[in-house]
């Protein structure tokens, strides 16, 4: 399974484009092209991945790279970084066409403003913001590539077949551009790990991004006994549907539910501060790419209660690297799975990708599957 996931990482096209484009987009790269003009790139790292693969789809290559941060690197896809303060010296006599991202300055006119004044008094002939909507996938792409040595190490860390399977199969799907195409379980089942761990009656589930509140309805729909719930949702309109939906279970049901409008993180609130008495035993993430810094931020919980975490490992592109890596320097307890569940988008979709880190004490194994027997009891008798 190694050689194939790295046969999939050597033999990949980097710069595949297959979006539709528009507008400027078809203008800049025949100007490059064809009446001396040379580029340079300006922004983040979203912003210049973004571009830069575009670029290379069109095989126009930058002369120069501008980060709008401040960092070590000397080199960005083998073109050389220069600060905005050098680029009059370097661009001196020549055709230059800047290319940024309009988007990160949506909120703030007066720092767009001051960029396009300095690169216009640099030298830039013309300042373009290309109209590229893509997903980082270029991004994941050049991150595969560069740390092939920690992606394919992860391959090895993941306990059955099935997970390797479906990780190799994601792999592919970003590098080849393609849709992912080994079907997933239904989506309500997500967190709740059939077959990889045995519940408890005193299960304590905390969900963060509990959204409209679909994984606990499934919950308690299917019977599972728990002893208490809490969910977190950020955001104040997902919030309320949120509220409104629990109103419709039991009052006995609705007793053992906490739910919180907050945003937890490392830097900010703490997850203690919401939680009773109740020891953690299901962890349960889905937080738009902060699924890292909210674990940090339950450093405490992971340590010393060592609950299921059910992590959503889709949205960022080192994800695959540091929280496994993280969960690691925290407990060597923890074994690692996968398992890829269908999303509302199509069931190709690269969403809805599950880590699950299960402590070895909570390991379904053929001595402790009786307690998800009589779950299937209890529901096959109450249908």
């Amino acid at each position: 399974m190694i050689n194939k996931l790295e046969n999939i990482i050597d033999n990949s096209e980097e710069y595949l484009y297959r979006n539709e484009i528009n507008g400027f987009n078809s203008i800049i790269p025949y100007i490059l092209k064809n009446n001396g003009y040379e580029a340079i790139i300006y922004g983040n790292d979203n912003s210049l991945y973004n571009i830069m693969h575009w670029l290379k789809a069109e095989k126009v290559n930058p002369i120069y790279v501008i980060k709008n941060y401040d960092n070590n690197d000397s080199l960005f896809y083998d073109i050389n970084i220069i600060s905005l303060n050098n680029l009059k010296e370097k661009i001196k006599n020549k055709k230059i066409i800047a290319l940024i991202d309009y988007a990160e300055y949506e909120n703030n006119e007066i720092a767009l403003n001051k960029l396009l004044k300095e690169l216009l008094t640099a030298g830039c002939k013309r300042i373009y913001s290309p109209e590229i909507n893509l997903f980082d996938y270029s991004k994941w792409k050049y991150w595969i590539k560069k740390y092939k040595k920690e992606y394919i190490n992860f391959l090895s860390k993941l306990k059955d077949k099935l997970s390797k399977d479906l990780y190799i199969e994601y792999i592919r799907s970003i590098v080849e551009d393609d849709f992912f195409k080994i079907n997933g379980e239904n989506t309500n089942k997500k967190y709740f790990g059939e077959n990889l761990f045995k519940w408890s009656e005193d299960e304590c589930f905390l969900n963060c991004g509990a959204a409209v509140g679909d994984n606990i309805f499934f919950l308690v729909s299917n019977n599972y006994p728990f002893k208490k719930i809490y969910g977190i949702e950020s955001d104040n309109k997902v919030f309320k549907e949120l509220s409104q939906n629990i109103n419709f279970l039991p009052v006995d049901i609705q007793a053992k539910i906490n739910i919180y409008n907050e945003t937890i993180s490392s830097n900010g609130m703490k997850i203690d501060c919401l939680l009773e008495n109740d020891p953690i035993t299901l962890l349960a993430l889905d937080v738009e790419g902060s699924e890292l810094d909210l674990l940090m931020s339950m450093e405490n919980i992971i340590i010393n209660q060592e609950p299921i975490l059910a992590i959503s490992i889709y949205h960022k592109y080192d994800d695959f690297i540091e929280i496994p890596k993280y969960i690691t320097q925290l407990s060597h307890n923890y074994n690692f799975y996968l398992r890829k569940y269908n999303p509302s988008r199509p069931k190709y979709s690269k969403d809805e990708l599950v880590l699950y880190c299960i402590p070895n004490s909570r390991l379904l194994t053929e001595n402790n599957d009786s307690f998800l027997l009589d779950i299937i009891k209890r529901n096959t008798d109450r249908c």
